[in-house]
């Protein structure tokens, strides 16, 4: 097992971590979930870096990349949801995607096909990030000056965060379209055999 492979694994132990401290009401949990939550998104980073300068892509390494972001956006996500932070139908929509999009790579792999992520793909992962990024940034800082105490900057900071997931949605929706129509004859080879 390559370094970057343990990197991917390792952003889904983080995600664990952050999924446990979110919920809570301390400033300090919720400040500690963003930091970890910022070595996770770094992680994903690092890994392809690693992989491609050290010569060490695999293809269990390029399936489970994707797989490992989509647990950290969506179980951050999901959390923010139940939270009733983010909307619940935004939620529900990337994850119709992003679970629809992983379903069809794991069968494409045990096909021996490797369906890789596109540059649409990495740029949605990307805003997708920000905009939890954001959320978790403010509610950190909700928590820090306390729930009940008004704040422009606060409100302001959460209306940001939720501009960047819409963006983030439609890139969403615009990434998975663009999937099915690049690897559409391919995915009909592995449904024929």
């Amino acid at each position: 097992m390559t370094f970057s492979t343990l990197l991917t694994f390792l952003r889904i132990a983080l995600t664990g971590v952050i999924l446990f401290l979110v919920p809570s009401s301390d400033a300090g949990a919720r400040f500690a979930a963003l930091v970890v939550f910022v070595i996770a998104g770094l992680t994903d980073w690092l890994d392809g870096f690693l992989a491609r300068r050290w010569h060490q892509t695999s293809d269990i390494g390029t399936l489970l990349d994707p797989i490992a972001d989509k647990v950290l956006v969506l179980g951050v996500l999901g959390v923010l949801a139940y939270q009733r932070v983010v909307p619940g139908w935004i939620f529900i929509i990337m994850a119709a995607r992003e679970v629809s999009i992983t379903l069809v790579r794991l069968v494409a792999a045990s096909r021996n096909l490797v369906l890789a992520a596109a540059p649409e793909g990495k740029l949605k992962t990307v805003a997708q990030m920000l905009s939890l990024f954001l959320f978790l940034l403010a509610g950190g800082w909700q928590a820090a000056i306390g729930a009940d105490a008004p704040s422009r900057g606060i409100a302001l900071m959460y209306q940001a965060a939720l501009f960047s997931l819409i963006t983030a949605m439609v890139l969403t929706l615009f990434s998975g379209f663009s999937f099915f129509q690049r690897n559409g004859k391919a995915l009909r080879m592995v449904l024929k055999r």
